[in-house]
């Protein structure tokens, strides 16, 4: 089997996205399948990870193409404070430019396919405009369609939208790239259980395949001494640590232009947002140590924090537990280096934005995965759904809500006391997490995708 696969971003681009992706190369080619990597050619920045690029299998090509970006007239918007207004017109995705610029990535993909001749194409998103890509490809060539999707997309989880173009483009993208695609794979059963009540444009085959923790990721000498040597600062303090991204501070930005200018825009909009994106910061973490600090003046200063990771600065709203208990940014890191710090913690830190409604969130970090695999106890706060269901089912950690961070002061004041915290690891269940598994089961399901499209073609 010959695999084209399409990803906006791929190593040396770091993230957890791209740690599927790149899991999801390694298990096909482990598999004996010819692969081809087709990706934008852009500047890493900050979140370059050189470490994850030496995990790509020498033989799989990788083919690098220029996505054009309206980044310019955007930045001339946002200078004259009207950066709102190319949300009304634009799509809404991760990145804008992989929707609008589709055809630039399906003409890149087409050139690979000449020579490669594929017999399916894989696209992962977000962003969504990577599957619109993949479907034309797809079509174009007559071969087995693949969309994976890492987060939920338009319907029925409906968002806020700025503007009813927007939304419109969004979901007739979406409907469009699901009416055609031979298989869909998603990372919740939650997310799973939804797409597969879509009265229009269901898919006709949606799996599950979750991420999972990478058994084999080599961490040297020098990366584990230097995760110790962060997580020992503060001398007496148990280390707490988050890994990973986090994309809003709890502390909200005031916006230029007026409150009736944003009334205006808010008017314009259309939905309603589910998950409480806006409000994936640590704010619930540092409520939970204001009130540690009231209740146990005598605990002060034995907790420090620290955040390996792309982190907006985090506990400005409560500044009471930042004069309590020292906090650390750390910055990026590579991933053998964010590894070596989960497994040399006291304990890791995972936050997820819950729903507005209380329903189970379909939303997994894919940090969680490796915190499980690492061993310190996971300090869960988030809403209920899969991410709290796999908590406890793995007997990893504690889970409270974020809406009742006096339940976690409750667990670190009795940790700290020396009573532990009510975690039993049930290693059956973790070891289903593992990539390699989860990998063989991603190839598999290709596989039939491509022997069920080929017997229908019969």
């Amino acid at each position: 089997m010959r695999v084209l696969i399409l990803a906006h971003d791929y190593p040396p681009v770091g993230g957890g996205g791209v740690q599927r992706v790149l899991h999801l190369v390694r298990s096909l080619h482990a598999s004996d399948h010819a692969v081809h990597v087709v990706t934008v050619d852009q500047e890493p920045g900050p979140m370059r990870d050189d470490s994850l690029l030496e995990r790509h299998p020498r033989e799989v090509p990788i083919t690098r193409y220029r996505l054009p970006s309206l980044r310019p007239v955007v930045d001339m918007f946002r200078a004259a404070h009207l950066s709102r207004i190319p949300t009304l017109v634009m799509p809404t995705d991760l990145y804008p430019d992989a929707s609008i610029f589709a055809g630039t990535t399906a003409r890149a993909a087409l050139e690979v396919a000449r020579t490669f001749r594929p017999d399916v194409v894989v696209a992962s998103a977000p962003p969504f405009g990577i599957i619109e890509a993949a479907r034309r490809v797809g079509h174009r060539l007559g071969v087995t369609f693949v969309a994976d999707l890492r987060d939920p997309w338009i319907e029925p989880v409906v968002a806020r939208f700025p503007s009813l173009a927007s939304f419109h483009w969004a979901r007739a993208l979406q409907r469009r790239c699901l009416r055609t695609a031979d298989l869909v794979t998603v990372t919740a059963r939650s997310l799973q259980a939804l797409l597969e009540t879509l009265p229009v444009a269901r898919p006709r085959r949606v799996v599950t395949i979750t991420n999972g923790f990478d058994g084999e990721i080599p961490i040297s000498t020098s990366a584990m001494a230097e995760g110790r040597e962060l997580c020992q600062h503060a001398q007496g303090a148990r280390t707490v640590a988050f890994i990973g991204r986090l994309f809003t501070s709890d502390v909200k930005q005031s916006v230029r232009g007026g409150v009736l200018a944003n009334r205006l825009f808010d008017g314009l909009s259309v939905g309603r947002e589910i998950v409480r994106a806006d409000e994936y910061h640590a704010g619930p973490w540092f409520q939970a140590l204001a009130l540690l600090a009231r209740r146990r003046p005598d605990l002060r200063g034995k907790i420090e924090t620290i955040f390996v990771g792309n982190v907006p600065r985090q506990g400005d709203s409560v500044p009471e537990a930042v004069n309590a208990f020292p906090t650390r940014f750390l910055g990026y890191r590579s991933l053998a280096v964010a590894a070596a710090v989960a497994r040399a913690a006291d304990a890791l830190l995972l936050l997820n934005p819950s729903t507005v409604d209380d329903s189970p969130s379909f939303i997994i970090p894919g940090k969680l995965f490796e915190y499980v695999a690492a061993g310190p106890p996971i300090l869960t706060m988030c809403g209920p759904g899969d991410c709290a269901d796999i908590v406890r089912a793995t007997g990893t950690g504690v889970w409270v809500h974020d809406y009742r961070p006096e339940e976690m002061t409750d667990h670190l004041e009795r940790w700290l006391d020396g009573r532990g915290l009510p975690v039993a690891r049930h290693e059956s269940s973790i070891a289903g997490y593992e990539r390699s598994a989860l990998g063989r089961r991603f190839v598999a399901e290709i596989e039939r995708a491509v022997k069920e499209r080929r017997s229908d073609l019969r």
